[in-house]
């Protein structure tokens, strides 16, 4: 049987055996496969693991390494689990034949079982068993065990890894979530970008965090909590889905969040005695100068981040601190100022709170970078 098709805006030296015409969003190259194989019976010798081998299926070829996953070799005559690894990305489909050659012969073929799969532990006993679900599952066994190995991923690398139309994967997906076998994280409608996540998946995202944020608060144990995107790089989840996946740790009691950080529900910042001597006679030096406070009796890094992350002080240069009380009735004197006459100057600034011209050009510059105050020529108005 021959069929043809008519493709405009491409020249056909653009085009190469095994090439494939399909719809956006379904298939992707790849160059790792699951396959079910058996040995041809007339073969004078078994194939052995890692055996470089030309595979074909449909009208195309690569170079690649047969990994056998249940035994170390395979005689003539039996059939096994194996995973492809190719030298050249192809772009079969869940289900096709496939044949494997040497450069003299026709070792053995069978059927393609998953696309793109993670590199397998060999005789793994579940991995065993998933490819057989895989090999005789249904659709929505396979999009469970797609979710099951990647999870969280996005609903369309699932249904790639599940070798499903992403509208068939849609459907089983929109059944998956009434049904509690899997759900999104993320709100609105289910689309490719949707990110899905199995129970199992769900497990392990919790346990990722949970030993991230105990690993942080080990080495950090000052710090009030991880950088919301420091965890969100470890964990490679996009803003939505990481949103989502924390609003639910919070409502589980695994995480707390604050301003930009989270932390484990279980971490507490503990001050040793000497620690906190320092920390209060830190503080009663600003208390004592609020609008001057010395720079020569700066905490060690630290205790001075927690006391910033606390809310307790407020960092506006290098050498500059200020008790938050303080501050605040500094803005806002400086606001009613700038009210009341337009702008302001360093040289007003300093009168305002009789301090130095150190102190009021530190604020007013942390104020510019707050983007409450904005500088024209020598002068300060509000944004």
């Amino acid at each position: 049987s021959r069929v043809a098709v008519n493709l405009s805006g491409i020249g056909k030296e653009e085009l190469a055996r095994g090439d494939v015409v399909t719809v956006p969003g379904w298939l992707r190259p790849t160059t790792a496969l699951d396959v079910h194989l058996r040995i041809l019976d007339g073969l004078p010798r078994p194939l052995v693991h890692n055996t470089p081998v030309s595979f074909h299926t449909g009208s195309s070829e690569a170079p690649g390494r047969l990994r056998l996953l249940d035994r170390e070799e395979m005689a003539p005559g039996e059939s096994g689990w194996a995973q492809v690894k190719l030298e050249a990305p192809l772009a079969p489909v869940k289900g096709d034949h496939f044949i494997i050659r040497s450069p003299n012969e026709t070792l053995g073929g069978g059927r393609i079982v998953a696309l793109q799969p993670l590199r397998h532990r060999r005789f793994h006993q579940p991995t065993l068993q998933g490819l057989e679900l895989a090999e005789r599952g249904t659709p929505q066994d396979l999009l469970l065990r797609a979710l099951d190995e990647k999870s969280p991923c996005a609903a369309s690398v699932a249904a790639r890894s599940a070798g499903l139309p992403w509208q068939d994967a849609k459907s089983l997906l929109q059944v998956m979530v009434s049904q509690e076998q899997a759900e999104t994280l993320g709100t609105g409608a289910i689309d490719g970008e949707s990110f899905a996540i199995s129970p199992s998946g769900w497990a392990r995202l919790r346990a990722q965090v949970d030993a991230l944020l105990r690993d942080y608060h080990r080495r950090l144990p000052l710090r009030p909590g991880m950088p919301r995107e420091e965890l969100k790089s470890r964990l490679g989840l996009p803003p939505k889905p990481l949103g989502e996946a924390l609003r639910r740790l919070g409502q589980e009691g695994a995480i707390v969040e604050g301003r930009g950080w989270v932390r484990h529900a279980e971490h507490v910042v503990l001050l040793d005695p000497a620690q906190e001597a320092r920390v209060q006679s830190f503080l009663g030096s600003l208390r004592a100068n609020p609008y001057s406070p010395p720079s020569d009796q700066m905490l060690e890094p630290e205790l001075l981040n927690l006391l910033i992350d606390e809310g307790r002080v407020v960092k506006v240069a290098e050498d500059v601190v200020f008790e938050t009380g303080a501050y605040r009735q500094m803005v806002e004197k400086i606001i009613e100022h700038i009210q009341s006459r337009g702008q302001i100057t360093v040289a007003e600034a300093r009168d305002l709170f009789n301090s130095s011209r150190k102190y009021a050009l530190a604020l007013l510059e942390h104020l510019d970078q707050e983007k409450v105050t904005q500088r024209i020529g020598d002068q300060r108005v509000l944004r």
